[in-house]
């Protein structure tokens, strides 16, 4: 994998488990997927399967607010012929000049877009906390218990435990003593004769 990466220039970033912000663009582009397929599905849950082509041309084919304009303009220099469009412009060397235009004005709205969400973001935030090896900490649960039926009444952290290892500049550890922070498991209630 990693000489993959090398080879192709792909800088891999490993995000958190169960930490939807360590990854928010992938998850909020979730969320529009989901909000489109579910509108286009209506009440036949069933029939999923046959709106996904639907559902990505119009996701492909609608401005988007960052870039002003269509992921199908930036990727192929045109936006794709739908079924109330009638002409369509098919010069070549038009085509490659609007495509240049288009990113180059796209890559300016992405990092205008990207230092506003930034000074949003940053506004209210203080520094996340850098632990070392042999302190003591608390490891927030998550949300799932397994063996009761609802997480509501746990505590919302397990501990203390004790840093062992400091995993990367991402501020991920591996602690020593979860086991008896977890405690037996529940029984469940025999059914009475």
């Amino acid at each position: 994998m990693t000489e993959f990466c090398k080879e192709y220039n792909i800088k891999h970033i490993l995000c958190a488990i169960a930490c939807p912000r360590s990854n928010g663009q992938v998850e909020r582009f979730n969320d529009t997927i989901l909000n489109a397929m579910s509108a286009a599905v209506g009440e036949d849950q069933d029939a999923w399967e046959s709106k996904i082509i639907e559902v990505q041309s119009g996701i492909n084919g609608t401005i988007n607010a960052t870039t002003g304009t269509t992921p199908s303009e930036l990727l192929y220099g045109y936006r794709p012929r739908l079924k109330f469009d009638v002409v369509l412009n098919n010069n070549q060397a038009d085509r490659q000049g609007k495509l240049k235009c288009a990113r180059d004005q796209a890559v300016a709205n992405i990092n205008k877009s990207e230092q506003r969400m930034k000074q949003r973001y940053d506004k209210n935030r203080l520094d996340a906390i850098s632990y070392n090896v042999e302190d003591k900490v608390l490891v927030r649960r998550t949300p799932l218990v397994k063996g009761l039926t609802s997480g509501k009444l746990v505590q919302k952290y397990m501990g203390p435990v004790v840093v062992t290892h400091v995993l990367g500049q991402w501020r991920n550890y591996r602690v020593a003593g979860l086991a008896k922070c977890h405690g037996p498991r529940p029984k469940r209630p025999r059914a009475q004769k």
